[in-house]
């Protein structure tokens, strides 16, 4: 990739795409977007930052476990709530393996990464930057 750090690559081959369902990923256009553990006003250069999953069209949840525990109950019910009001793309940031096919029949696209920046997680959903796999 031209043009992009080594620390970049890295961090985009640490992606790993679980779930895209009917190739949602990347997104090409600007929707309204609703954001849950990352910047709002990064995700803002992206589409358009509402308050409620109900305005949304895509959802972006971002979600760090340290444990590696199972996703707990609260949590695969939280995303589950915003899953069925809009299309939700999920990137899990784990440090050692976690059972995740609870999660896997509700969302549109799932990731894990290892700790990824916001940044480069918004450029490789929306194609500004080859996310490896997709």
């Amino acid at each position: 990739m031209p043009g992009t750090s080594a620390a970049t690559v890295e961090q985009l081959a640490a992606f790993t795409v679980l779930v895209n369902e009917h190739n949602l990923l990347p997104i090409t256009d600007r929707p309204t977007l609703y954001v849950d553990g990352l910047d709002p006003a990064l995700a803002a250069r992206y589409g358009t930052v509402v308050a409620a999953p109900t305005q949304a069209q895509v959802a972006l949840v971002r979600l760090k476990y340290r444990t590696g525990d199972d996703l707990a109950a609260h949590e695969l019910d939280r995303i589950t709530d915003i899953a069925e009001t809009t299309t939700t793309v999920v990137d899990i940031s784990l440090e050692r393996p976690a059972l995740l096919s609870p999660m896997i029949s509700e969302v549109k696209a799932l990731l894990v990464s290892s700790d990824m920046n916001d940044e480069i997680f918004l450029d490789a959903v929306f194609g500004r930057r080859d996310l490896l796999g997709l």
